[in-house]
C-alpha cells in the first residue's frame, strides 16, 4: 500500500534499504503459505516517540511511517521486551531472527537511531506483527554534515518503481528449482559451497558468486559437512548462527578432518565482538566477515583465499628442492602430508605404489584423495608419488648409495629411460649430470 505520489524525504539509501529489507525478510520467514505480509507506506504526524529523535518539548513531528505487517506466528507477550536484544531468537524450532540481509531487530533499531527515527512494534501470538518504522519528515532535524545530495529527485510513480524492480529481478532470485550453479569440470571455475540455513542469504550469496565460480549449496552444516567430504569444493562460505550444527562446530570438523582439513572457510555472522571473532578463527576459520557486509568485500576475500591457496601449491611445486620430511604445510594439513610422504617413503622401492595401494591406507575415495594432493600440492597423486620417489633418488645419489640402475630400482622405477624423463623434469639434468657434479 503505497501512497499515490512520492513523498519529498531525506534519507540513506543504504540503511532503508538494510531495515525494510530485514524486516520483509523476517515477516516472510515468519509467515506460513498463503498468509499474508503487507507493506504500507504513508505521512503521519505524531508526539509519541519525540525522545528517540529530537529534543524535548518540540510538540508533534511528521514522519515517513513505513509498516511491514504480517499474518504470522506473531511474538509471545513474554518476550516482546527481549526482540529487540542482540541475536536474540524466539526458539530453536523457529530458527534464527535475525535472518534476511544479515541484521537483526537490534542492529535495525540502531541504525534508525542514526538515522534520527525509530521503530516500533506490535505483536500478537497466533495473529501476526507489525513493525512499523519512522524517518522524520523535517530536515532541520539533521545536521548540515548529515545531509548529502546524491541521487537526482525522480517524478516516476513508487508503484511504476516496484513493478520495474519485480520485473528486472525477482524471475532470477525466486524460483521453484533451487539455485546451483553449473558444476561441470571443463569450465575450469573455482567451486564455492554456501552454507546457511537460510534460504534468502543462500540464495542471495549464490546470486553474487555464480558467473565466477561454480557455486553449489546447503541448508545446514551437517548437509554441508557432508557436501564438502563429497566434492571438496575451493572455498566455503557459512553461516555462524545455524541449526542444527552451527558455523564454529561445522568449521570445527571440516578442519580436524583429513578430507576437508585444506578447504579455506569464510565465516559471516552478526556477532561483531573481538571475542567471536577469536572463537571463529581458533576454530581454523581462515575469514571472518561481520554483517552487514559488502557483497564486493566478500567477493574480494574469496578470490584472495583462493589465490593463497594457488601460491601455496607453487611453494609446495617449487619448494621439492629440499628433501620430503622437511615440507610443511601448516596444523592438519601438515600432520596429512607429513602421513602420506611417511607412506610413500616406506614404500618407495615397490613399483606397485600408486593410488590403488595407497587408498586404503588413506582412509580417503579416489576422487577424494586426488582433489586432496591437487588442491595442497597443485599436483595430481600419481605426480605427487613420482616427485617423492625422485626427491629419493636425488637425496641417495648425494649419499653415494651406487649407480643409477642401483637407484632407480630403490627407488620404485624399473625402466631407465622413463626414470631419466622423470629426473629431467624435476632437476633439467640427467641422473649422470647430477652424480657427476
Amino acid at each position: 500500500n503505497l501512497p499515490s505520489e512520492p513523498i519529498d524525504v531525506c534519507f540513506d539509501a543504504d540503511i532503508l534499504e538494510k531495515v525494510s529489507g530485514n524486516l520483509l525478510s523476517n515477516a516472510f520467514k515468519y509467515t506460513p503459505d498463503n498468509e499474508q505480509v503487507e507493506l504500507s507506506v504513508k505521512v503521519e504526524e505524531t508526539g509519541a516517540f519525540l525522545q528517540h529523535s529530537g529534543p524535548a518539548g518540540q510538540g508533534k513531528q511528521k514522519y515517513v511511517r513505513i509498516d511491514v505487517k504480517d499474518s504470522g506466528i506473531g511474538i509471545p507477550e513474554n518476550k516482546k521486551e527481549q526482540i529487540f536484544e542482540r541475536f536474540y531468537q524466539l526458539n530453536h524450532n523457529l530458527g534464527n531472527i535475525e535472518g534476511g540481509f544479515g541484521i537483526g531487530l537490534a542492529l535495525t533499531r540502531e541504525l534508525l537511531k542514526l538515522h534520527h527515527g525509530f521503530i516500533s512494534m506490535e505483536s500478537s501470538e497466533g495473529k501476526g506483527s507489525l513493525f512499523s518504522v519512522f524517518l522524520p519528515l523535517d530536515r532541520s532535524v539533521y545536521s548540515e554534515g548529515e545531509l548529502k545530495e546524491i541521487t537526482s529527485y525522480t517524478k516516476q510513480k513508487p508503484n511504476e518503481i516496484i513493478e520495474q524492480v519485480i520485473d528486472e529481478h525477482i524471475p532470477n532470485l525466486v524460483s521453484d528449482e533451487p539455485l546451483q550453479g553449473d558444476l561441470s569440470e571443463d569450465r575450469g571455475l573455482p567451486h564455492i559451497l554456501v552454507v546457511d540455513d537460510n534460504a534468502d542469504m543462500r540464495h542471495y550469496i549464490m546470486a553474487v558468486l555464480l558467473g565466477q565460480y561454480r557455486v553449489t549449496n546447503a541448508e545446514n552444516g551437517n548437509a554441508g559437512f557432508e557436501e564438502a567430504c563429497n566434492t571438496l569444493p575451493d572455498l566455503i562460505v557459512t553461516d555462524v548462527m545455524m541449526h542444527p550444527v552451527n558455523g564454529m562446530e561445522f568449521c570445527r570438523k571440516l578442519k580436524t578432518d583429513e578430507r576437508t582439513s585444506h578447504i579455506p572457510v569464510i565465516m559471516l555472522t552478526a556477532l561483531s565482538g573481538s571475542q567471536e571473532k577469536m572463537e571463529g578463527l581458533e576454530t581454523g576459520a581462515d575469514d571472518y566477515l561481520t554483517k552487514p557486509f559488502s557483497t564486493r568485500e566478500l567477493q574480494v576475500r574469496i578470490r584472495n583465499l583462493i589465490n593463497q591457496r594457488k601460491r601455496l601449491q607453487q611453494l609446495f611445486s617449487s619448494n621439492f628442492n629440499i628433501e620430503p620430511g622437511a615440507i610443511s604445510v601448516t596444523s592438519a594439513d601438515e600432520k596429512f602430508l607429513r602421513k602420506l610422504i611417511n607412506l610413500i617413503e616406506e614404500n618407495i622401492d615397490n613399483p606397485e605404489l600408486d593410488n590403488e595401494f595407497l587408498l586404503p591406507k588413506i582412509a580417503m575415495s579416489r576422487s577424494q584423495l586426488h582433489r586432496k594432493i591437487k588442491a595442497l600440492t597443485g599436483q595430481p597423486i600419481t605426480g605427487f608419488v613420482r616427485i617423492i620417489r625422485i626427491k629419493r633418488a636425488a637425496q641417495l645419489m648425494e649419499q653415494k648409495f651406487g649407480n643409477v640402475s642401483d637407484i632407480m630400482y630403490a627407488v620404485g622405477f624399473n625402466n631407465q629411460s622413463y626414470f631419466t624423463k622423470c629426473f629431467r623434469e624435476v632437476y633439467q639434468v640427467t641422473p649422470s649430470d647430477f652424480m657427476a657434479k
